[in-house]
């Protein structure tokens, strides 16, 4: 029960950091698709820099490396989602069009850099966290996972405030909901925008980080992030572009995602099956919801400067 906990807790950080990427993209106006290629990215980020200062396939990783794999996870999913960020905000191009072919773009990227770094092999082992902290009895993976969880909540409170109750939070909405009047104030849109998908793109590539540093079931790294970053467009919606819903909503898809992990080990082969039951609740329930969504007014069209 433990390990479930554990698992339930890193999904919920995954999830919700993940869909806050999306959350203040597309609070700024600009409809963010490439979660899932930002988190992807990340992720290669995190496995070259720990698999480098290992420089080897050593089961050890020292806190140190974690944090520093996190922080070049993190500029890797800057990198991804800047591509984004210059086409959609200052080129004004089909937002959708560009996220598609990133999240198709990086997964090959990362297979041809995991292939250079491998001599041929598809996936890099993922080093096991272990924690060399000088305590006298280390931690168990579900204690990381829920300290890790924990952090991660902390800081998507404090994105909250910065969100709700700060100057940036109000322009930032304001840039997705009427940019022009904002412009009007003698704000740049364009700077809020590109603000907003920065920290849009840090989100991403940590959520990438953390999905191969901290979750169990990530034994090796093959370009991909197991469509976590669909799934966090899904909560997104769900949520109603709404911090606290998603939330919520992270937790709801962490739980069932971690039942179906744990039975799937008992039912074998027809765990194949029991993994689309958190596909399958999505597809339900977005239609239903669909007719009270209320998204931006912006979001998704290009904002033009008039210079009036």
């Amino acid at each position: 029960m433990t390990e479930v906990i554990g698992v339930i807790g890193i999904l919920l950080a995954v999830y919700a950091l993940a869909s806050g990427s999306g959350l203040f993209a597309e609070r700024s106006g600009t409809i963010n698709l490439s979660i899932e290629g930002g988190m992807t990215f990340g992720a290669l980020g995190y496995v070259m820099t720990t698999h480098s200062l290992t420089n080897s396939n050593s089961e050890t990783l020292q806190v140190w490396m974690v944090l520093i794999g996190l922080i070049v996870a993190i500029i890797f999913g800057i990198v991804a989602t800047s591509l984004l960020s210059f086409t959609a905000i200052n080129l004004r191009g089909n937002q959708i069009v560009i996220g598609t072919a990133i999240n198709i773009m990086v997964p090959i990227i990362s297979l041809i850099t995991v292939v250079a770094i491998t001599s041929g092999n598809f996936s890099v082992p993922m080093t096991k966290l272990q924690m060399t902290t000088g305590l006298d009895t280390p931690l168990l993976a579900w204690e990381i996972q829920l300290i890790v969880a924990s952090v991660i909540l902390v800081m998507m409170l404090g994105l909250f405030v910065l969100m709700r109750m700060t100057k940036f939070g109000l322009r930032l909405r304001a840039a997705g909901e009427n940019p022009h009047a904002l412009a009007a104030t003698g704000v740049s849109v364009y700077l809020i925008k590109h603000l907003a998908m920065l920290i849009s793109g840090i989100l991403a590539g940590f959520a990438g980080g953390i999905v191969v540093s901290a979750y169990s079931k990530y034994s090796s790294y093959a370009n991909t992030t197991l469509g976590m970053g669909f799934i966090a467009i899904a909560i997104l919606i769900l949520g109603q572009w709404r911090m606290q819903w998603i939330i919520l909503g992270s937790l709801l898809f962490a739980i069932m995602y971690s039942i179906v992990d744990h039975y799937a080990v008992v039912i074998g082969e027809f765990k194949y099956l029991l993994s689309l039951i958190p596909y399958l609740f999505t597809l339900m329930v977005l239609p239903f919801i669909s007719e009270f969504s209320k998204p931006p007014a912006a979001d998704g069209i290009p904002y033009v400067n008039t210079g009036r």
